[in-house]
């Protein structure tokens, strides 16, 4: 059996990156020069991509962004997916779906719909007031995931790579079966994945904990890589706040600190 067949379990996403980073092809990366490094960037598929991608990101010493491709379900199947959607509208469909004639069925596209919505809102909380992603021209884009399943929203968050201009795409991954690396790899210029063992199935067989991932948890780690933050973003940055709030129902105080001598207190909104 091939090393990289074995089972490895991982504990957690956060050790899934780490193990991730140590990977020789990307510790490269960690040695280049600061210039150098501005040609890299992590690109993590949220939303339990971008806490496997924050680890990769901390550890090379580069910035971190997202994209926002969303899984089609399968009629009566919603683990399965028969396509994706960007955040651009971009649809891919897979041979099942082709095959079985479920595009054009009306609960499909109803859910094809659906997706490319929550794609929208999803970019629109967790990226914040940063500026918009419109080009990848000159970098290489390491598009990162806790893992790959039918392999559908990879492949749909390529195309939004492609369609940006990246100069290269390297994909890195904890786990995946052996057909839907080999399929990945068609599409890309690299692609890593530290294991594809033997009776693969499913991603979260290879972790020990794969609680979901939540929007408060995005929105924390996507703030550490917000652009420099003006007086005018802050009016924006109560809508993160109030998000933020309300999924923390049992916050008894809050502490705001105010650096920027601007007033982001709105009573009315209070």
């Amino acid at each position: 059996m091939n090393k990289n067949q074995e089972k490895r379990i991982f504990r957690d996403r956060i050790d899934a990156g780490c193990k991730l980073a140590a990977h020789p092809e990307l510790q490269k990366i960690k040695n280049l020069t600061s210039n150098e490094k501005n040609s890299y960037l992590v690109i993590s598929l949220p939303r339990g991509g971008t806490v496997v991608g924050d680890e990769l990101a901390k550890e090379l010493g580069i910035t971190h962004d997202l994209v926002f491709p969303r899984k089609i379900s399968c009629p009566g199947q919603r683990e399965f997916a028969i396509g994706a959607v960007s955040e651009l509208g971009d649809v891919i469909w897979n041979d099942y779906a082709k095959q079985e004639n479920l595009i054009d069925l009306p609960n499909v596209q109803e859910s094809k719909d659906k997706q490319i919505q929550e794609a929208k809102r999803r970019k629109e909380i967790y990226r914040g007031k940063r500026k918009p992603l419109e080009s990848l021209s000159e970098k290489t884009v390491i598009l990162v995931d806790d893992g790959l399943a039918t392999g559908a929203t990879m492949k749909s968050a390529i195309n939004t790579c492609k369609h940006l201009n990246a100069k290269s795409i390297i994909v890195a991954v904890p786990c995946g079966s052996v057909d839907r690396v080999k399929d990945i790899s068609t599409f890309v210029d690299n692609i890593i994945c530290l294991t594809t063992p033997y009776g693969y199935h499913a991603v979260g067989q290879c972790y020990k904990s794969f609680d979901q991932t939540t929007d408060k948890e995005v929105i924390e780690i996507m703030a550490k890589y917000q652009d420099s933050t003006s007086e005018d973003d802050l009016q924006s940055g109560f809508e993160i706040l109030e998000i933020l709030l309300t999924q923390t129902p049992n916050l008894q105080s809050l502490v705001i600190s105010n650096g920027c001598n601007t007033d982001i207190i709105d009573a009315f909104r209070w």
